[in-house]
């Protein structure tokens, strides 16, 4: 069941990403389905996970990698909310930057690339953005 839910959720969030890249300039629609829709469902699930799994894992933490990882080991429900958190928050962050960057009058194409990061590779997607834009405000 736990991999039902990591597939659906990964696929869940794709139409949120494909409106950042096909459909730029509909905000309103990416703000109901990606600021609204899709994370509030994803966190709903995480909601559901989180709490029973922590539950299931007290040796664990936040406090060291270790910690962590014992965390991550003790249950996959807690991996699999992992999950849910990045796939939730990646998607919001490169909204944020995809309406950021836009508002600066940076061109659809370059824009890409930091919302094509932050989809790999979340904060680094933020970084390139935050370089891009400083460079806009430069010109």
């Amino acid at each position: 069941m736990l991999e039902a839910l990591f597939l659906l959720a990964s696929l869940a969030v794709l139409p949120g990403w494909a409106l950042l890249v096909l459909l730029p300039p509909r905000r309103r629609l990416q703000r109901r389905i990606n600021l609204g829709v899709i994370p509030l469902l994803l966190g709903m699930l995480y909601a559901a996970l989180f709490p029973l799994a922590w539950l299931a894992a007290p040796e664990g933490g936040f406090g060291s990698l270790a910690a962590l990882r014992a965390l991550v080991d003790a249950d996959p429900r807690i991996l699999l909310a992992g999950w849910l958190h990045w796939l939730a928050f990646d998607l919001v962050i490169g909204t944020l930057v995809l309406w950021r960057l836009r508002a600066q009058g940076v061109p659809h194409a370059l824009i890409l690339v930091p919302v094509s990061l932050v989809f790999l590779a979340g904060p680094l997607g933020w970084v390139a953005a935050e370089l891009i834009g400083a460079w806009r405000r430069r010109r």
